[in-house]
């Protein structure tokens, strides 16, 4: 016969407030989960929808020819690959 586990360990637990990743530019909760990462780096980022907007602080539109189309990238990518460009 097998024993039965408490019924408090079986109950699903609440999500935490302060489980949405953090933007690794500006470190603030990112609440938007589409959608949300650098193409370069692949850490999290917020999305810059349009510019202007506050988080377009952390990452920018790009056009990439490896992905042939549009690419969120964060700042720090962005600006580091816009130096090996000039450099070259």
């Amino acid at each position: 016969m097998t024993q039965m586990k408490p019924v408090s360990i079986l109950r699903a637990t609440a999500p935490k407030k302060d489980s949405e990743p953090l933007c690794h530019v500006c470190s603030k909760p990112i609440y938007d989960h589409m959608d949300s990462t650098c193409r370069m780096c692949a850490k999290p980022v917020h999305i810059a929808w349009e510019q202007g907007a506050p988080e377009s602080a952390c990452s920018k539109v790009v056009a990439m020819v490896q992905c042939c189309g549009i690419a969120f990238v964060c700042n720090p990518c962005y600006e580091a690959d816009r130096q090996l460009a000039a450099e070259a």
